[in-house]
């Protein structure tokens, strides 16, 4: 089983000095560990599937839709798996999760696009280098952090690469009011950056963005703000919500409804 790989090494400082047995206290320098998994998506309820709905925190319209399951494979390890829909209720990403003793590591990542001549949706899939999705196990401090890194390329120009490495960092423990309900939170503070090459006729720019998460116990993630760095032109934060949570059952009547309307 793989282990979660970590950003930064921790340094400590070990000081000694000369004293009588009896006068030597035991020294602990370990970071105090939080037990995360009660925070994330609830895995051991999702043998069904559950479907997250996250709006717009400003203009409160519909950003798009995860549909999450746990499964199981042939040897008896979990995964979940994600499968996201926009507004419209196109599936345009997937993502599948091993589920293992200390967190979630990523072992698919995909991005679905129409083909302008078809009609069909396109998967294009990631390279994935750095795999750690979310500790189950956290540490609160800024120099370590649990990190996911992929690259693609996308149409029209697969020559334009671009690599994401995501740094996720516990803050800490908090409440969070959700439609009027003070819930238990766990609060992450992110770095995303974004490396962008085109590898045929050069160029490479940099994008970095500061990312808040918080997850509620027994529930997953209800709130993210993806905030752009830009010294110069600064950019207001784009805030989601979980807005909602359907059985599958009731995704597909949505999907019905929205057929119908188009008629």
């Amino acid at each position: 089983m793989k282990e979660l790989f970590y950003l930064l090494a921790l340094s400590f400082l070990w000081v000694s000095c000369e004293t009588t047995p009896a006068d030597t206290e035991p020294i602990n320098n370990e970071p105090e560990t939080f037990n995360l998994k009660p925070y994330y998506y609830p895995i051991d309820s999702l043998q069904d599937g559950w479907v997250y709905e996250y709006a717009n925190k400003e203009s409160m319209v519909v950003s798009y839709y995860w549909y999450f399951k746990v499964v199981n494979d042939e040897a008896g390890d979990r995964y979940l798996v994600g499968v996201r829909y926009n507004p419209f209720f196109e599936q345009d990403q997937l993502s599948r999760e091993w589920i293992v003793a200390n967190g979630t590591i990523s072992k698919d990542y995909k991005m679905f696009l129409k083909d302008s001549v078809s009609g069909k949706s396109q998967p294009y899939t990631a390279q994935i280098s750095q795999n750690v999705v979310y500790p189950f196990e956290a540490v609160q401090d800024s120099a370590m952090a649990y990190r996911f890194e992929c690259t693609l390329s996308l149409p029209p120009d697969t020559n334009v690469v671009t690599k994401l490495t995501r740094d996720r960092k516990f803050k800490e423990f908090s409440t969070y009011d959700l439609h009027g309900e003070q819930v238990d939170v766990a609060v992450f503070n992110n770095k995303d950056y974004y490396d962008i090459e085109d590898v045929k006729n050069g160029g490479f720019w940099n994008v970095e963005k500061e990312v808040t998460e918080i997850y509620a116990k027994d529930i997953g993630l209800v709130y993210l703000s993806e905030k752009t760095v830009d010294k110069t032109n600064p950019i207001p934060p784009n805030e989601t919500f979980l807005s909602n949570i359907y059985t599958m059952e009731e995704f597909i009547k949505m999907q019905e409804m929205l057929k119908d309307a188009s008629k």
